[in-house]
């Protein structure tokens, strides 16, 4: 009867551990399976956005600014995921970063086109009021949009420092691996 109770006792631990590595595995392939999916669904949504481009459908810009959502989208959920299945989620958090800085850049890179477009058209104003005396409010208001646009641009310059440092901080993060979360310095 002792000898019985043992061998049952090995068979249930035999048993407990083949459900164990089944568990896993099965896990192991949900997640796999799901982070296929996802990137699948990312590159479709890609191609998309490539061919609306190529159609004109959308411009330069707007693909940029498209695909940087996107993205941010895409990155979100396998950070999701890796959660759930508890993986490791630091190389997707300074992803998420590398996104919201490459977007503050496109933004920039947006508002800087507008703001030299805005300081031609003062200088236009200007130019076109030239000395007459019935023409010196377009010529003043010219003036005052060609210093509104010179001042933006040298916030904007400001605005670049900032991002630069932020992505000098980035890169120390994946050098050392590290999330890049407020609480890192």
């Amino acid at each position: 009867v002792l000898k019985a109770t043992i061998d049952a006792g090995k068979d249930e631990e035999a048993i407990k551990s083949k459900i164990n590595k089944q568990t896993i595995k099965h896990k192991q392939d949900n997640f796999k399976e799901t982070e296929r999916l996802l990137t699948e669904e990312y590159e479709k949504n890609k191609l998309i956005l490539d061919e609306q481009l190529a159609n004109d459908v959308i411009s330069d810009i707007q693909h940029k600014q498209y695909m940087l959502l996107l993205e941010e989208d895409y990155l979100n959920k396998k950070k999701d995921l890796y959660v759930k299945y508890g993986e490791d989620t630091a190389g997707i958090v300074n992803r998420l970063k590398n996104n919201e800085l490459d977007s503050i850049e496109a933004i920039k890179e947006a508002l800087g086109g507008y703001l030299a477009k805005l300081g031609d058209l003062g200088q236009s104003m200007q130019d076109l009021a030239g000395d007459e005396e019935k023409l010196s409010g377009l010529r003043k208001a010219g003036v005052a949009i060609s210093q509104a646009a010179a001042t933006a641009e040298k916030v904007l310059a400001i605005a670049k420092t900032f991002t630069a440092l932020a992505t000098a901080k980035t890169t120390l993060a994946e050098v050392l691996n590290i999330a890049n979360t407020p609480a890192y310095i």
